[in-house]
């Protein structure tokens, strides 16, 4: 037998702070009456709305009772489970979750599941299919977010459906398995058959304005949840960074500094991913060997167009004459960029163009320089600060968490930054630990997951018949 809160008819209105969630403050308390007398679990999932996150758990049987300290902390919906093992085979009468009196705050339990250890499996054993649109040909920050994220292998019971408006390198990068499939879709029919043809729940967008209307006016026409994935508060012709108000069923920033002036339901944050396991501190001999790049140079990782700012890097050239500066990357500024290069006479700068694999060439470098005035949470940076690379960048979007953990701020003043560089690019830090703490592939896949799971697990039925959770009260 399942007992599952989340289909429950009984719960009165003053319970709980919405129609299916209960709210935890001092002496709250609910409790189900089952009968069992095999091993059970307990799922419990739910988020701290203030203070410690405490709660406790007591499970009554004929001969006596046991409890479980649980504590939420997270301000987003995760998963604490409970396996209590009843050797004794005395049956299990009735379970309890309880705030005590000498905690502190707020705990919301969206969804709690009794039954049988069989049963749990039958439970989570369908798939959800998701849908991702990408809009652009650009493969850029965006692209490379959903990569890392969703290429990790992880166990879940998601299907992604990418869906290409144009195409883009991310399909070919990002990793086959049996739950990421590809479509290509130039229009809204298109995309409204794909979803149709796929059962698709849910779709994740991101940065076009454009897509967001898209599929607002698609919803009119078919239900689905809409996620948005939230990089920059830069703006441009396209740019959702312009609405004040998105209406989508969840917002998963990439930063806490991203997204502020933001008003909509629900808000959770989802950090850039690198492959730690990649990106590590080497002594870079094979990498200035295999790409003929001199000592002691200045690596610039970045998409060739305006909004990085490369023409700072041409004055960095002229006020560092014998400092070697490589620009790694490819985009619609390279010939203009060339140009000057020429016109200016600068001899120690090259374009190296596109590197499918950054990891093998970021260690030639002393120093890492990323001079856009409009950033989300530049990757280039980071995977810098993972192989403990001094790495250098201006003040925005996301990059002040990056400072916080030993990057270096760019002043964009020539003559103060090329000191700076020049001195701090003599001596590695230790910024990898920050990174693997805050930025780890795994981690943040892992998040995404929990974030994914938060949304649709809670609604999401099991196969066979449930049984309600009684008897919840306040005391």
């Amino acid at each position: 037998m399942i007992h599952d809160s989340y289909y429950s008819k009984n719960f009165k209105r003053h319970l709980v702070g919405n129609e299916k969630s209960f709210i935890f403050s001092k002496n709250s308390k609910v409790s189900l009456n089952i009968n069992m007398k095999s091993k059970i679990n307990i799922d419990l999932y739910g988020k701290i709305k203030v203070g410690d996150g405490k709660l406790l758990c007591i499970v009554y049987t004929s001969s006596g009772h046991h409890t479980f300290d649980i504590r939420f902390s997270s301000n987003s919906n995760s998963k604490k489970s409970i396996v209590f093992d009843n050797q004794n085979f005395s049956k299990v009468e009735k379970i309890s979750i309880i705030k005590k009196y000498n905690t502190i705050g707020k705990v919301e339990l969206s969804r709690i599941i009794v039954c049988t250890e069989d049963e749990e499996n039958q439970i989570y054993s369908r798939e959800i299919d998701i849908g991702i649109i990408v809009p652009y040909s650009i493969y850029g920050g965006g692209e490379i977010y959903l990569k890392n994220i969703i290429s990790f292998p992880s166990v879940h019971p998601y299907n992604f459906h990418f869906i290409y408006m144009k195409p883009n390198k991310l399909e070919k990068n990002i990793l086959k398995n049996k739950n990421i499939f590809s479509y290509k879709a130039k229009n809204e029919s298109e995309i409204l058959k794909i979803i149709k043809d796929k059962n698709i729940k849910s779709i994740i967008f991101y940065n076009s304005k454009n897509v967001y209307m898209m599929l607002k006016s698609m919803q009119k026409k078919i239900n689905f949840k809409i996620l948005e994935i939230y990089h920059s508060d830069f703006t441009w012709a396209d740019s959702i960074s312009k609405l004040a108000h998105h209406d989508v069923d969840c917002l998963i920033k990439v930063s806490e500094s991203v997204g502020n002036h933001i008003c909509t339901k629900r808000v959770e944050l989802c950090r850039v991913p690198i492959d730690v396991n990649e990106f590590i501190d080497k002594d870079g001999d094979f990498e200035r060997k295999t790409f003929d790049i001199k000592p002691k140079s200045i690596g610039v990782i970045s998409r060739i167009s305006k909004e990085k700012n490369l023409d700072y890097i041409l004055e960095l050239c002229r006020e560092m004459p014998h400092t070697f500066f490589y620009i790694v990357g490819d985009g619609v500024g390279r010939p203009d960029l060339e140009s000057k290069i020429i016109v200016n006479n600068l001899k120690n700068i090259k374009i190296l163009g596109w590197v499918e694999d950054v990891s093998k060439i970021i260690n030639a470098f002393s120093a890492i320089v990323l001079p856009s005035k409009k950033e989300g949470t530049p990757i280039s940076i980071i995977e810098g600060m993972s192989c403990n690379i001094p790495s250098f960048c201006y003040r925005s979007g996301g990059i002040p968490k990056l400072l916080d953990g030993g990057a270096y701020e760019l002043s964009l003043e020539p003559t103060i930054d090329s000191y700076n560089i020049y001195q701090e690019m003599n001596s590695r830090v230790n910024t990898r630990k920050f990174v693997v703490q805050n930025f780890s592939d795994k981690i943040i896949s892992d998040n995404f997951i929990k974030i994914l799971n938060s949304i649709f697990i809670l609604n999401y039925k099991p196969i066979r018949n449930v049984k309600s959770i009684k008897g919840g009260f306040y005391v």
